[in-house]
Protein backbone atom coordinates (compact mmCIF):
# COMPACT_ATOMS: atom_id res chain seq x y z
CA UNK A 1 0.00 0.00 0.00
CA UNK A 2 1.37 3.41 -0.98
CA UNK A 3 1.81 5.91 1.84
CA UNK A 4 1.01 9.59 1.67
CA UNK A 5 4.06 11.79 2.04
CA UNK A 6 5.27 15.35 1.68
CA UNK A 7 8.58 16.40 0.16
CA UNK A 8 10.49 19.50 1.25
CA UNK A 9 13.61 20.70 -0.58
CA UNK A 10 16.32 23.01 0.72
CA UNK A 11 19.36 24.21 -1.19
CA UNK A 12 21.80 27.02 -0.41
CA UNK A 13 25.08 28.10 -2.02
CA UNK A 14 28.03 29.25 0.09
CA UNK A 15 27.15 32.26 2.23
CA UNK A 16 29.01 34.75 4.39
CA UNK A 17 32.74 34.49 3.83
CA UNK A 18 32.38 32.24 0.81
CA UNK A 19 33.88 29.08 2.23
CA UNK A 20 35.42 27.73 -0.97
CA UNK A 21 35.30 30.75 -3.26
CA UNK A 22 33.86 28.72 -6.09
CA UNK A 23 30.51 28.31 -7.85
CA UNK A 24 27.64 26.38 -6.27
CA UNK A 25 28.33 22.69 -6.97
CA UNK A 26 25.36 21.01 -5.22
CA UNK A 27 22.39 19.81 -7.23
CA UNK A 28 18.98 18.55 -6.09
CA UNK A 29 16.56 16.73 -8.37
CA UNK A 30 13.15 15.41 -7.35
CA UNK A 31 10.71 13.89 -9.79
CA UNK A 32 7.69 11.67 -9.16
CA UNK A 33 8.77 9.32 -6.36
CA UNK A 34 12.54 9.60 -6.97
CA UNK A 35 14.93 11.86 -5.08
CA UNK A 36 18.57 12.85 -5.50
CA UNK A 37 21.12 15.10 -3.82
CA UNK A 38 24.56 15.37 -5.43
CA UNK A 39 27.63 17.39 -4.51
CA UNK A 40 30.31 18.10 -7.09
CA UNK A 41 33.86 17.40 -5.94
CA UNK A 42 35.87 20.59 -5.48
CA UNK A 43 38.64 21.06 -8.05
CA UNK A 44 41.29 21.96 -5.51
CA UNK A 45 44.24 24.21 -6.34
CA UNK A 46 42.61 25.72 -9.42
CA UNK A 47 43.32 29.43 -9.90
CA UNK A 48 41.28 30.89 -11.38
CA UNK A 49 38.55 28.45 -10.45
CA UNK A 50 36.63 27.27 -13.54
CA UNK A 51 33.23 28.91 -13.93
CA UNK A 52 31.02 27.25 -15.05
CA UNK A 53 32.30 24.45 -12.86
CA UNK A 54 32.83 20.94 -14.28
CA UNK A 55 32.07 19.60 -10.79
CA UNK A 56 28.69 21.35 -10.80
CA UNK A 57 27.94 19.84 -14.21
CA UNK A 58 28.89 16.38 -12.95
CA UNK A 59 26.48 16.75 -10.01
CA UNK A 60 23.65 17.86 -12.29
CA UNK A 61 24.23 15.09 -14.83
CA UNK A 62 24.43 12.42 -12.13
CA UNK A 63 21.30 13.58 -10.30
CA UNK A 64 19.16 13.75 -13.43
CA UNK A 65 20.47 10.46 -14.80
CA UNK A 66 19.94 8.59 -11.52
CA UNK A 67 16.39 9.93 -11.13
CA UNK A 68 15.41 9.05 -14.70
CA UNK A 69 16.76 5.52 -14.31
CA UNK A 70 14.87 5.03 -11.05
CA UNK A 71 11.62 6.30 -12.56
CA UNK A 72 11.78 4.34 -15.79
CA UNK A 73 13.12 0.95 -14.68
CA UNK A 74 10.79 -1.95 -13.93
CA UNK A 75 13.46 -4.17 -12.41
CA UNK A 76 13.85 -5.28 -8.81
CA UNK A 77 14.30 -2.30 -6.51
CA UNK A 78 17.89 -2.92 -5.42
CA UNK A 79 18.90 -3.67 -8.99
CA UNK A 80 17.42 -0.33 -10.00
CA UNK A 81 19.63 1.47 -7.50
CA UNK A 82 22.75 -0.20 -8.82
CA UNK A 83 21.72 0.50 -12.41
CA UNK A 84 21.06 4.14 -11.53
CA UNK A 85 24.52 4.49 -10.04
CA UNK A 86 26.26 2.80 -12.97
CA UNK A 87 24.34 4.88 -15.53
CA UNK A 88 25.05 8.15 -13.71
CA UNK A 89 28.74 7.27 -13.41
CA UNK A 90 28.85 6.44 -17.11
CA UNK A 91 27.34 9.84 -17.94
CA UNK A 92 30.14 11.45 -15.94
CA UNK A 93 32.66 9.40 -17.90
CA UNK A 94 31.20 10.87 -21.11
CA UNK A 95 31.41 14.36 -19.63
CA UNK A 96 35.07 13.85 -18.78
CA UNK A 97 35.83 12.45 -22.21
CA UNK A 98 34.29 15.56 -23.76
CA UNK A 99 36.54 17.63 -21.50
CA UNK A 100 39.58 15.68 -22.69
CA UNK A 101 39.96 13.88 -19.36
CA UNK A 102 40.72 10.16 -19.48
CA UNK A 103 42.90 7.75 -17.53
CA UNK A 104 45.70 8.64 -19.92
CA UNK A 105 45.40 12.45 -19.67
CA UNK A 106 44.33 13.09 -16.08
CA UNK A 107 47.07 14.11 -13.63
CA UNK A 108 44.80 15.03 -10.67
CA UNK A 109 46.20 18.55 -10.49
CA UNK A 110 46.17 20.64 -13.66
CA UNK A 111 43.88 18.06 -15.24
CA UNK A 112 41.31 16.84 -12.70
CA UNK A 113 38.25 14.70 -13.34
CA UNK A 114 34.86 16.34 -13.17
CA UNK A 115 33.42 14.29 -10.32
CA UNK A 116 30.62 14.10 -7.79
CA UNK A 117 29.31 12.24 -4.78
CA UNK A 118 25.64 11.77 -4.00
CA UNK A 119 22.69 10.21 -2.24
CA UNK A 120 19.49 9.13 -3.93
CA UNK A 121 16.50 6.84 -3.69
CA UNK A 122 12.93 6.12 -4.66
CA UNK A 123 9.67 4.83 -3.25
CA UNK A 124 7.72 1.79 -4.34
CA UNK A 125 4.51 1.65 -2.34
CA UNK A 126 5.75 1.55 1.27
CA UNK A 127 9.36 0.56 0.51
CA UNK A 128 12.14 3.13 0.34
CA UNK A 129 15.14 2.12 -1.77
CA UNK A 130 18.20 4.25 -1.04
CA UNK A 131 21.90 4.53 -1.80
CA UNK A 132 24.85 6.83 -1.34
CA UNK A 133 28.55 7.35 -1.92
CA UNK A 134 31.07 9.27 0.18
CA UNK A 135 29.86 12.26 2.23
CA UNK A 136 26.34 12.68 0.88
CA UNK A 137 24.09 10.78 3.25
CA UNK A 138 20.79 9.04 3.86
CA UNK A 139 18.98 9.03 7.21
CA UNK A 140 15.63 7.56 8.23
CA UNK A 141 14.06 8.50 11.56
CA UNK A 142 11.21 6.51 13.07
CA UNK A 143 7.89 7.91 14.20
CA UNK A 144 8.29 7.43 17.94
CA UNK A 145 11.25 9.80 18.44
CA UNK A 146 13.99 7.29 19.15
CA UNK A 147 17.34 9.00 19.56
CA UNK A 148 19.17 7.08 16.85
CA UNK A 149 18.07 6.85 13.20
CA UNK A 150 16.87 3.61 11.65
CA UNK A 151 19.17 4.24 8.68
CA UNK A 152 22.37 6.30 8.75
CA UNK A 153 24.53 5.84 5.65
CA UNK A 154 27.58 8.06 5.33
CA UNK A 155 31.29 7.62 4.74
CA UNK A 156 33.37 7.32 7.90
CA UNK A 157 36.00 10.03 7.27
CA UNK A 158 38.45 8.94 9.98
CA UNK A 159 40.57 6.50 7.92
CA UNK A 160 41.02 9.12 5.17
CA UNK A 161 41.90 11.78 7.74
CA UNK A 162 44.28 9.29 9.34
CA UNK A 163 46.29 8.64 6.20
CA UNK A 164 46.57 12.37 5.46
CA UNK A 165 47.76 13.00 9.02
CA UNK A 166 50.26 10.16 8.71
CA UNK A 167 51.63 11.62 5.48
CA UNK A 168 52.04 14.98 7.17
CA UNK A 169 53.66 13.59 10.32
CA UNK A 170 56.21 11.53 8.44
CA UNK A 171 57.14 14.53 6.32
CA UNK A 172 55.86 13.22 3.03
CA UNK A 173 53.63 16.24 2.37
CA UNK A 174 52.81 19.61 3.82
CA UNK A 175 49.16 19.92 4.94
CA UNK A 176 46.92 21.10 2.12
CA UNK A 177 49.70 21.11 -0.46
CA UNK A 178 49.22 20.47 -4.15
CA UNK A 179 51.41 17.40 -3.87
CA UNK A 180 49.28 15.97 -1.05
CA UNK A 181 46.09 16.55 -3.03
CA UNK A 182 47.54 14.91 -6.11
CA UNK A 183 48.73 11.85 -4.17
CA UNK A 184 45.39 11.44 -2.38
CA UNK A 185 43.47 11.54 -5.66
CA UNK A 186 45.90 9.13 -7.31
CA UNK A 187 46.51 6.65 -4.47
CA UNK A 188 43.39 6.74 -2.29
CA UNK A 189 40.32 7.81 -4.29
CA UNK A 190 38.51 4.80 -5.81
CA UNK A 191 41.20 2.42 -4.53
CA UNK A 192 39.34 -0.38 -2.76
CA UNK A 193 42.59 -1.86 -1.45
CA UNK A 194 43.78 1.31 0.30
CA UNK A 195 43.93 0.97 4.09
CA UNK A 196 44.94 2.94 7.17
CA UNK A 197 45.89 0.90 10.25
CA UNK A 198 44.16 -2.14 8.77
CA UNK A 199 40.89 -0.29 8.05
CA UNK A 200 39.67 0.18 4.49
CA UNK A 201 39.51 3.86 3.63
CA UNK A 202 36.63 3.42 1.16
CA UNK A 203 36.96 6.90 -0.36
CA UNK A 204 34.91 6.46 -3.52
CA UNK A 205 34.01 9.24 -5.96
CA UNK A 206 31.97 9.21 -9.17
CA UNK A 207 34.63 10.12 -11.72
CA UNK A 208 33.38 7.85 -14.49
CA UNK A 209 35.91 5.20 -13.51
CA UNK A 210 34.41 1.73 -13.20
CA UNK A 211 35.98 1.29 -9.76
CA UNK A 212 33.57 3.83 -8.28
CA UNK A 213 30.74 1.29 -8.10
CA UNK A 214 32.65 -0.66 -5.43
CA UNK A 215 32.03 2.23 -3.03
CA UNK A 216 28.27 2.55 -3.58
CA UNK A 217 26.25 1.51 -0.53
CA UNK A 218 22.56 0.85 -0.86
CA UNK A 219 19.60 -0.82 0.78
CA UNK A 220 15.85 -0.75 1.40
CA UNK A 221 13.51 -0.24 4.32
CA UNK A 222 9.77 -0.37 4.86
CA UNK A 223 8.56 3.07 5.84
CA UNK A 224 5.70 3.77 8.24
CA UNK A 225 3.50 6.77 8.99
CA UNK A 226 5.34 9.37 11.06
CA UNK A 227 8.79 8.48 9.74
CA UNK A 228 11.15 11.01 8.16
CA UNK A 229 13.69 10.39 5.38
CA UNK A 230 16.61 12.71 4.68
CA UNK A 231 18.89 12.85 1.65
CA UNK A 232 21.60 15.46 2.21
CA UNK A 233 24.96 16.84 1.19
CA UNK A 234 27.75 17.36 3.71
CA UNK A 235 26.93 21.02 4.27
CA UNK A 236 23.86 19.94 6.24
CA UNK A 237 25.74 17.68 8.67
CA UNK A 238 25.74 20.25 11.45
CA UNK A 239 21.96 20.40 11.17
CA UNK A 240 20.91 16.78 10.77
CA UNK A 241 23.03 15.64 13.73
CA UNK A 242 21.27 18.16 15.95
CA UNK A 243 18.33 16.69 17.88
CA UNK A 244 16.53 20.05 18.04
CA UNK A 245 16.60 20.35 14.26
CA UNK A 246 15.28 16.80 13.80
CA UNK A 247 12.54 17.55 16.31
CA UNK A 248 11.63 20.62 14.27
CA UNK A 249 11.28 18.43 11.18
CA UNK A 250 8.97 16.16 13.17
CA UNK A 251 6.70 18.96 14.29
CA UNK A 252 6.21 21.13 11.20
CA UNK A 253 5.52 20.77 7.49
CA UNK A 254 6.21 24.45 6.88
CA UNK A 255 9.04 25.08 4.45
CA UNK A 256 9.19 28.68 5.61
CA UNK A 257 9.51 27.76 9.29
CA UNK A 258 12.27 25.22 8.67
CA UNK A 259 14.11 27.59 6.34
CA UNK A 260 14.03 30.34 8.94
CA UNK A 261 15.84 28.06 11.42
CA UNK A 262 18.37 27.01 8.79
CA UNK A 263 19.20 30.59 7.84
CA UNK A 264 19.34 31.73 11.45
CA UNK A 265 22.49 29.63 11.90
CA UNK A 266 24.37 31.12 8.95
CA UNK A 267 26.08 33.67 11.19
CA UNK A 268 27.29 31.01 13.65
CA UNK A 269 30.47 30.14 11.79
CA UNK A 270 31.90 28.56 8.66
CA UNK A 271 30.43 25.13 9.39
CA UNK A 272 26.96 26.58 8.76
CA UNK A 273 27.98 28.61 5.70
CA UNK A 274 28.97 25.83 3.29
CA UNK A 275 26.84 25.06 0.27
CA UNK A 276 24.21 22.58 1.35
CA UNK A 277 21.27 20.57 0.06
CA UNK A 278 18.56 18.61 1.83
CA UNK A 279 15.51 16.64 0.75
CA UNK A 280 13.06 15.82 3.53
CA UNK A 281 10.33 13.20 3.00
CA UNK A 282 7.68 13.11 5.73
CA UNK A 283 5.25 10.19 5.85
Amino acid sequence: MALEYKVLQFHYPDVGQKVHQHPDEDFVWVKDSAFAVFDGVTLAHQDPYPNPSPAAKAAEIAAKSAVETMIQSQKDGLTILLDAFIKANYEIKKLNKNLGLTAQTVNHLTKQYAATVGAFGFLRKDILFFGQINDCGVMVFDGVQQKFPLVDLLLDPQPAVGILTQWEQNGRFKPGSKEQHQAFRKEVVNNQDCEFNGIKIRFGVMTGENEAVQFFRYGAIKVLPGEIVLFYSDGFMEYIHNQEFIQLLRTTDSHEEIEAIIKAKFDQGLKFQKEKSLVVIKF
